[in-house]
């Protein structure tokens, strides 16, 4: 009996679909005012190198711009 419950739950899994995606519209947003903020110089801040300060900036921004798929326009959910 377990192991049909467990079939049945994976059954109705299976048609779901994601319930976040990533708005690349906001996240370039997000990712273009993250560096404008940032200085000139990353090695004067809390960041050791541009490239830590990319990171930093892309990590946000995806993390920051995932929303539930009716709320992204379709020209924005493509990756």
């Amino acid at each position: 009996m377990r192991v049909t419950g467990f079939m049945l739950v994976l059954v109705l899994l299976a048609g779901c679909g994601p319930s976040t995606i990533t708005d690349q519209c906001l996240r370039k947003e997000l990712f273009s005012k993250c560096m404008d903020v940032s200085p000139d110089d990353p090695g004067s801040a809390v960041y050791k190198s541009h490239e830590e300060l990319l990171t930093y900036c892309a990590n946000a921004s995806l993390s920051r711009s995932s929303k539930p798929p009716e709320q992204v326009k379709p020209a924005c959910s493509a990756s």
